[in-house]
C-alpha cells in the first residue's frame, strides 16, 4: 500500500454550468420530440444557450469529455440514459420515477470524464412535461449555472422513505453494536444513502453518515483498528454498494468538505480490508468456476472500491486484485446458476445479479446474450409454488411468504425481482412481469423495468426441469462430495409438476441436487407440495440437512449413513397430458440404489414409488419420511391432515412400521412456519420405517398415495399393493394400476416389459418400455421406448430415445405420423411419434385393471437386535413439573432442570430441598464450589445464569441480551480454574454465538464470538499438561471451535453440522488430550487439539450426541451412541471393536457395575430402555422405564453404584441392581 492515508479530497466538480458548452442528448421517437423542444426552448429563453440536440441511439458516454450534457427521458428509451444506469449513476425506467413523475438530477463527473450531467428524467412524456415546469423555474434563477441539484417527484417516494428519525435510529445502531448485528444498520445506513439520492431526504443523508461514522468510531477507538470486529459484519458483502451511493451522493449538500474527507479515508480503510481478504491471496487468479457469493462479493467490492480509488484520487495500488476479480466473474459469466443451493428468497439469486451488476457496468452482455438471465429467470418461476412462496431448499431458515401474505416491501424477494425485471427488459419478454405480478411482487428501484404487455408463460406448466448444464457438472466433478455419480445427460437441478398457476392447482417440487454451497443432502426429496390453496410437504431450516430433514429415504446400512452423493438422475419425465410420469434415482445411496417414480393423474391425485435396492448383504434401517404442517394424525396406514377445512391424505401400500413424530424447531421460540396463514409448526414426521437384514439384489418399495380437497375427496382414492411392484389406485370413477418391473410383469391377461407402466379402462402407458401383450394386441420395439395408447380413442403416441424397430400387432388401419403400415412395423428416429388405428375395447385392459388381491411382501429381521432382560430395580423416584431435561450429582445434592423452567436440588435418597421456578425451560443445571461454598448454576431459556446457594437462595443472576439476532439462551455451564491462578471461572455457552467466561461473582472475565452460530456443549481440560485449561466448544454449525483459556480461538474444525463436544481425552498415550466431537452427519471426529486436525472419524449413523471413554483389556476407548440407536466401542485409531443396535435413538450414556463386575455401560433411549452393556458389547439386562430417558448418570450410592435417570414424564428415579 502505498497510501497510509487521504490528506486532500478528490476534486469534486460541484458545479454545472450548461455555458461552458452543453448538449442536450433526447429519446429517438415522436412521442419525444415536442418534449425535447420544449426542453430546448427554456434553456435558450433563461440561459440565452440555444443547445445542440443529440439523439440517444447515437451518443456515446464519452461525449462528457468535451461537454456537459442534459439528458433527456428514462433508461428504456434513451440509451446514453442507459448507459448511466448500467454504471450506477442514474435509475430512471419505467417504474421510477412513474407516471407523471421526474427526477431532476445533477450527475458530478462520471467515470472522472471532466463534465457533468444533468438529468431531466421521466419515465413518461408526461412526467417530462410537469418536469420542465420545475426546470423552468430553476432556471430563471441560476440561468443554466446550476449546483447540487436534486429534484424529484414520484409516487415511490413515499413508500421508500423510512419510518424513523435520526435520533431513534442512533439508538438503534448502538443497540445493534451491543448486540453483534452492526451489518444490519450499516445496511440500513447504505440503504438511506440511497433514498437520499432518490429523495434529497436530510435525514436520510444524516443516517447514512452517522452509523458510517459510529462505526468507524468503533474500529479506531475501541478494536484497535480491527474493521471486522463482529463475525458477521461481513464487510465485503456491503462495500459495493457503498461505494457506488457515496459515488451518487457524495456531491450532495447534506455534506461538508471535512465529512467527504472522513468518508474517504473510511472508504480507503475498508478497501484495505477487502483487499486482505484470501480471494486476492496467491499470485495466480482463481480458476473458472461457477461461484458462491462469498467470493462475488469480494470481487464486487474490490472492484468498486479500487475503481473509485483508481479513478477519483489516481491510486492504482490493486491491480492484482481487480485481475483477480475478473476472473471470478469469468467464472461465472457461463453458467445461469451459481455455486450456490439456497433457495427460498435467499442465496441463488446473489451470484446472478451480482455477475450482471459487474458485467454490465463494463458495457458487457455475456450473461445475458448466452441465455444465462433467462435460464435464471426460468428458476425463479420454476421454484416459486402455487401459493406464490418460494420453494426452501437448501439453507433456508423460515418460510417464505407468499405472495397473499406480504405487505408491499416484502412481496417477491428483491433478488427474484430484480431477475425477473431485468429478463423482461433484456429478452422483451412480458412472460416474466405476468411472474412478477402472480408472486405477488412489484418492479424495484434499479431493476431495468421496461413495462411489456403480460402473458403468462406456458412452458412452466406440467413438467418443468431446471436443467444441469457443463459448468455445473464440472464444478461437482472437481468439489462435489464423491464427484459426478450420473452422466451429464441425466443430471438435472430441479424437476417440478404443475397443473397449472391457480393456487388450487397441484405443484410439486423435487430437487436433484446434494451439493453446492448452502446445499443440504435433498436430492431426489420432495421439498413442497401445495394444492387446493395449501401447504402440504414443506421443510425449511438454515443448517438441518441430512436426508431426516427432508421428504426423502433414509438409509442406515449396518449402523453407517455417509453423506448422500451429488446427483440424482432423471431417467425420465413424460408429460402425456392427463397423466405423467417421472422417475428421478440416486445411485449408490448408503448401500442402495434409489429410484422415486412419480404417477401424477392430474386433479386428482400423485402417486410416489421408492425402490430401494440393496448392494450389500447387511442390516439396514430404512426410513421414508413425509414432512407436514396442521391436524396431523395416524389412520390406518396413512396420513390424514386438515388445515382449516381442507384436507390431504397420504395412503401407504407397503408393509413398512408407521408413526407420527414431532420435530421441535432448531431455534426454540422461533416458529419457522409462522408466517404460513393455514397451519403452524411444529412440523409433523410420517414415518415409514423397515428394519431388515437384506441381500444383494433385494427391493424393498413404499408405495404412498397422496391426494387433497375436501374431506370427501381426500378420502375418495385408496392404494392396494397387488403384486411385489404393482399396486392399484381405487377410486368413485374407477381403477388404475402403477407397475414397476425390472423384468417381464404380467397383471391379469395383460404382460409387460418395462421400466414402468400404467393401465387403466381408457389407456396404457409404458415408460422405458420394450414389450406388451394385452390380449390379441401386443407391441414390441427392439429399444425402450415411452408408449401410451387410448385404445377406445384410436389413438397413442411413441417416444423414442434412440431410434429402432416397432411392431404393433391386432389394431387395425395402423398408422405411424399419418402413413400407414400394413405389417404393423415401422422404424422410428428419436422423437415423438403419432399413432392411429381404428377404435377398439381391449377387454384384457379392463380385466386388468381389476385383478390381484393384496400382496404381502416378505424380507428378514435384522441380525443385530437386542432384547435385554431385567436386571435393574428402582430405588426411588421423585415426581418433578416438566420432562427432565438436564441433571448433575455431587456428593452433597442432585440438581435437576425441566421444561417447565423448575430447578431442583433433590438429596440422595430422593426428597426434594428445594425448587425454583425460572419461567422457561431450563437446559443445563452444575453443581459446584464457588468461594467456598456449595453452588448450583442453573440456565436455559430465560437468557439468563442464576447462582443458587445450598439452601435455594439466589446468590446472582446474570441475564443476556440477544446476540447475533439470537436470544442467549443458555446451553451449558460449567467451571474450571481456566488459568491456573486458583481462581475459579464459570464458562457459559449460548444460542447468542457466545461463550463466556466469569468470575464467581458473575462478572465478565471475557466473551469469545465462537465461529459459527449456537454454542452448544462444553467440555474443558489441561490439553497440553501446562496447567492452563483449554475449552473444546460444541455448536450447532458446520464449524466448532477450541479456545485458550484466555477465549482466544485455537483452531476452528469444518464437519457436521451440530458438533457436541463429547471428550478431551488421551487417546494415543502421546501426553495430549486429543479433542472428541459428535457430529448430525453420524460421524465421530478425533482431532489434534494442538492444530485441529482430523486425526479420524467414525460413522454410527445419525446425530451422535453422547460418548464416554472406557477401559477394556488395558485399552482406552470411545463408547459413542448415536439418534439412530447404535452404540459402538472405539479404538484409539477410530476402529469399531463392536457394535450394537438398541433401536431407538440413544439419550444418554454412564459408566456402571454389578457386584464384581465393573466397567459396564449403561445407555439410555427415548423408547425408556436402559441398557446394560458389557465393554465387549454383549447385552447384559436392562430396566424399561415408563417414558423415554432424557438424562442419565451414574450416582454412587452407600451400597452401591446407582443409575441416576430423568424421564420425559418428569421423573428422577435412581436405578440399582435387581430385577
Amino acid at each position: 500500500m502505498t497510501v497510509d492515508r487521504i490528506e486532500k479530497l478528490k476534486e469534486m466538480f460541484l458545479n454545472t454550468d450548461l455555458r461552458e458548452g452543453a448538449e442536450i442528448v433526447s429519446p429517438p421517437g415522436p412521442e419525444w420530440k415536442s418534449v425535447t423542444d420544449r426542453l430546448r426552448g427554456l434553456i435558450r429563453a433563461h440561459a440565452g444557450l440555444s443547445l445542440p440536440v443529440a439523439s440517444g441511439e447515437t451518443s456515446r458516454l464519452s461525449g462528457l469529455n468535451d461537454r456537459h450534457r442534459v439528458i433527456l427521458g428514462s433508461a428504456m428509451n434513451n440509451p446514453a440514459l442507459m448507459a448511466l444506469y448500467r454504471r450506477r449513476y442514474a435509475f430512471v425506467d419505467d417504474f421510477y420515477p412513474g407516471g407523471d413523475g421526474y427526477a431532476i438530477q445533477t450527475v458530478h463527473n462520471p467515470e472522472c470524464r471532466g463534465h457533468n450531467g444533468l438529468l431531466i428524467g421521466a419515465s413518461r412524456p408526461e412526467g417530462a412535461a410537469a418536469g420542465l415546469e420545475r426546470l423552468g423555474e430553476v432556471l430563471k434563477q441560476n440561468g443554466g449555472r446550476f449546483g447540487y441539484t436534486n429534484l424529484a417527484r414520484s409516487t415511490t417516494h413515499k413508500a421508500i422513505l423510512p419510518d424513523t428519525t435520526p435520533e431513534a435510529f442512533r439508538e438503534r445502531t448502538e443497540a445493534a453494536f451491543r448486540e453483534n448485528t452492526g451489518v444490519g444498520v450499516i445496511n440500513s445506513g447504505i440503504t438511506y444513502g440511497m433514498i437520499h439520492h432518490f429523495t434529497h431526504d436530510p435525514d436520510c443523508a444524516r443516517m447514512f453518515k452517522d452509523v458510517l461514522f459510529y462505526y468507524e468510531d468503533l474500529v479506531r477507538n475501541r478494536y484497535d483498528g480491527e474493521w471486522c470486529f463482529e463475525h458477521m459484519l461481513f464487510i465485503y458483502s456491503w462495500t459495493w454498494r457503498l461505494f457506488y451511493v457515496w459515488d451518487l451522493i457524495e456531491e450532495s449538500d447534506a455534506f461538508t468538505d471535512a465529512e467527504r474527507l472522513r468518508m474517504a479515508n473510511l472508504l480507503w480503510g475498508l478497501t484495505n480490508y477487502v483487499a486482505g481478504l484470501p480471494y486476492f491471496r496467491g499470485e495466480e487468479p482463481p480458476v473458472a468456476e461457477i461461484r458462491q457469493n462469498h467470493p462475488t462479493f469480494a470481487a464486487l467490492s474490490m472492484s468498486f472500491s479500487a475503481g473509485y480509488f483508481k479513478t477519483y484520487y489516481g491510486i492504482g495500488d490493486f491491480e492484482k486484485h481487480l485481475r483477480f476479480s475478473q476472473a471470478i466473474f469469468d467464472g461465472q459469466a457461463p453458467c445461469y446458476k451459481p455455486n450456490d443451493d439456497g433457495g427460498g428468497g435467499g442465496y441463488c439469486w446473489l451470484v446472478p445479479n451480482h455477475q450482471m451488476t459487474y458485467d454490465l457496468v463494463r458495457d458487457d452482455f455475456r450473461f445475458l446474450e448466452g441465455g444465462h438471465l433467462r435460464g435464471i429467470a426460468d428458476y425463479a418461476i420454476l421454484m416459486t409454488d402455487n401459493l406464490g412462496s418460494p420453494v426452501d431448499f437448501g439453507d433456508v431458515g423460515t418460510y417464505s411468504v407468499g405472495r397473499r401474505h406480504a405487505s408491499f416491501l416484502e412481496r417477491a424477494h428483491e433478488g427474484v425481482a430484480s431477475v425477473l425485471c431485468k429478463a423482461a427488459w433484456y429478452y422483451e419478454d412480458g412472460g416474466y412481469l405476468w411472474a412478477l405480478d402472480w408472486m405477488g411482487g412489484a418492479p424495484r428501484l434499479e431493476s431495468y423495468y421496461k413495462d411489456l404487455p403480460r402473458r403468462m408463460p406456458d412452458r412452466m406448466v406440467g413438467i418443468a426441469i431446471a436443467p444441469f448444464n457443463r459448468p455445473l457438472y464440472e464444478w461437482v466433478e472437481r468439489r462435489g462430495p464423491g464427484g459426478t455419480n450420473v452422466p451429464l445427460e441425466e443430471a438435472f437441478d430441479k424437476l417440478v409438476l404443475r397443473k397449472g398457476f391457480n393456487p388450487e392447482d397441484e405443484y410439486l417440487f423435487l430437487d436433484g441436487t446434494s451439493t453446492f454451497a448452502h446445499g443440504h443432502e435433498d436430492g431426489n426429496s420432495i421439498e413442497r407440495l401445495t394444492w387446493k390453496g395449501r401447504m402440504w410437504l414443506a421443510e425449511t431450516d438454515y443448517i438441518w440437512k441430512r436426508p431426516r430433514h427432508h421428504s426423502s429415504v433414509v438409509s442406515i446400512c449396518d449402523g453407517e449413513s455417509f453423506g448422500m452423493p451429488s446427483l440424482a438422475a432423471l431417467k425420465w419425465a413424460e408429460d402425456f397430458g392427463g397423466v405423467a410420469f417421472t422417475r428421478t434415482a440416486m445411485p449408490g445411496y448408503n448401500g442402495t440404489d434409489w429410484a422415486r417414480d412419480l404417477f401424477w393423474v392430474k386433479g386428482r391425485y400423485i402417486l410416489a414409488a421408492d425402490s430401494l435396492k440393496l448392494l450389500k448383504d447387511a442390516d439396514y434401517d430404512l426410513r421414508c419420511l413425509w414432512r407436514t404442517l396442521g391436524d396431523a394424525r395416524l389412520e390406518g396406514d396413512g396420513l390424514r391432515v386438515e388445515q382449516k377445512g381442507v384436507f390431504f391424505r397420504i395412503r401407504n401400500a407397503d408393509d413398512s412400521a408407521k408413526s407420527l413424530e414431532v420435530e421441535e424447531p432448531r431455534i426454540a421460540g422461533q416458529d419457522p412456519y409462522k408466517g404460513y396463514e393455514y397451519a403452524q409448526g411444529p412440523i409433523r414426521i410420517f414415518k415409514q420405517r423397515k428394519a431388515l437384514h437384506g441381500k444383494v439384489g433385494d427391493v424393498e418399495r413404499y408405495f404412498n398415495l397422496m391426494i387433497a380437497g375436501t374431506e370427501a375427496e381426500a378420502d375418495a382414492c385408496r392404494v392396494v399393493r397387488v403384486a411385489e411392484g404393482v399396486v392399484r389406485v381405487e377410486g368413485t370413477d374407477g381403477a388404475t394400476v402403477f407397475g414397476l418391473a425390472d423384468q417381464e410383469t404380467g397383471v391379469g391377461q395383460v404382460r409387460v416389459t418395462a421400466g414402468a407402466f400404467a393401465l387403466a379402462d381408457a389407456w396404457i402407458a409404458l415408460l422405458h418400455g420394450t414389450r406388451l401383450t394385452a390380449g390379441e394386441v401386443s407391441f414390441e420395439s427392439g429399444a425402450p421406448v415411452h408408449l401410451i395408447l387410448y385404445p377406445g380413442e384410436g389413438r397413442g403416441e411413441v417416444r423414442v430415445q434412440a431410434e429402432t424397430t416397432l411392431t404393433v400387432r391386432g389394431l387395425s388401419g395402423l398408422c405411424f405420423d399419418g402413413r400407414s403400415s400394413s405389417d404393423g412395423g415401422a422404424r422410428l428416429s428419436p422423437g415423438a411419434h403419432r399413432l392411429t388405428f381404428r377404435a377398439t375395447t381391449l377387454r384384457a385392459l379392463s380385466e386388468a385393471v381389476r385383478s390381484g388381491a393384496p400382496h404381502i411382501h416378505r424380507r428378514g429381521p435384522r441380525q443385530n437386535r437386542f432384547a435385554p432382560k431385567g436386571l435393574l430395580r428402582p430405588a426411588w423416584e421423585t415426581a418433578l413439573e416438566g420432562r427432565v431435561r438436564c441433571m448433575d450429582a455431587r456428593d452433597w445434592g442432585i440438581a435437576a432442570g425441566t421444561s417447565t423452567g423448575q430447578v431442583a436440588l433433590l438429596g440422595r435418597e430422593g426428597r426434594v430441598q428445594w425448587t425454583h421456578g425460572t419461567g422457561a425451560e431450563v437446559r443445563t443445571v452444575h453443581l459446584t464450589e464457588l468461594e467456598g461454598e456449595g453452588a448450583l448454576l442453573a440456565g436455559g431459556r430465560d437468557c439468563a445464569l442464576t447462582r443458587f446457594g445450598v439452601d435455594g437462595t439466589v446468590r446472582w443472576r446474570r441475564e443476556f441480551i440477544p446476540s447475533h439476532r439470537r436470544d442467549q439462551i443458555v446451553n451449558a455451564v460449567t467451571t474450571a480454574d481456566l488459568t491456573g491462578d486458583g481462581k475459579t471461572e464459570v464458562v457459559v455457552a449460548t444460542d447468542g454465538w457466545l461463550v463466556w467466561a466469569l468470575t464467581p461473582e458473575g462478572e465478565e472475565v471475557w466473551q469469545r464470538q465462537i465461529e459459527h452460530h449456537a454454542a452448544q456443549t462444553l467440555v474443558i481440560a489441561d490439553v497440553e499438561g501446562d496447567g492452563r485449561r483449554e475449552v473444546l466448544v460444541g455448536t450447532e454449525y458446520h464449524t466448532s471451535n477450541m479456545l485458550e483459556a484466555d477465549g482466544k480461538i485455537r483452531w476452528t474444525v469444518r464437519g457436521g453440522p451440530c458438533f457436541t463436544a463429547l471428550a478431551l481425552a488421551d487417546l494415543n498415550g502421546d501426553g495430549i488430550r486429543e479433542s472428541v466431537y459428535g457430529a448430525m452427519d453420524g460421524n465421530v471426529y478425533v482431532l489434534d487439539s494442538t492444530s485441529g486436525k482430523t486425526l479420524w472419524t467414525a460413522n454410527l449413523g445419525d446425530d451422535v450426541r453422547h460418548g464416554l471413554m472406557a477401559s477394556a483389556g488395558g485399552e482406552i476407548g470411545l463408547v459413542a451412541g448415536s439418534e439412530s440407536g447404535n452404540v459402538a466401542w472405539l479404538s484409539p485409531e477410530g476402529k469399531k471393536r463392536w457394535r450394537r443396535d438398541l433401536d431407538a435413538p440413544v439419550t444418554g450414556l454412564a459408566p456402571f457395575s454389578i457386584g464384581d463386575r465393573r466397567g459396564l455401560i449403561a445407555v439410555g433411549t427415548s423408547e425408556g430402555w436402559i441398557v446394560l452393556l458389557s465393554l465387549e458389547g454383549e447385552v447384559l439386562g436392562g430396566h424399561r422405564m415408563k417414558a423415554g430417558v432424557t438424562a442419565l448418570g451414574r450416582l454412587d450410592l452407600a451400597g452401591g453404584p446407582g443409575l441416576l435417570v430423568g424421564t420425559d414424564s418428569g421423573l428422577v428415579t435412581v436405578l440399582t441392581q435387581g430385577g
